[in-house]
């Protein structure tokens, strides 16, 4: 879901979704908001497709989420298939 601040989209609100256990092992939280992947800022929806693009070949996505008012960086490793 689109997480927007004075109008203005910053980033993407997430949920864990049916896979909870994947979600809580990677450190996210229910209602983290992710504003960045691989350093690819997602305040624009053409920014998602980048980053899908991106990680079409990543080894990893490092994320930048806003958390209670801070910021938290959780490092994924990406499975090789």
């Amino acid at each position: 879901m689109v997480a927007t601040e004075g109008g203005q989209m910053i980033g993407y609100k997430v949920r864990p979704g049916r896979k909870r256990e994947l979600f809580d092992q990677v450190g996210l939280k229910n209602n983290d908001i992710v504003v960045s992947v691989n350093g690819i800022e997602v305040n624009e929806p053409q920014k998602v497709r980048e980053v899908y693009q991106a990680l079409k070949t990543a080894t990893e996505a490092n994320l930048e989420v806003m958390r209670d008012g801070s910021t938290q960086f959780i490092q994924i490793r990406m499975s090789s298939g």
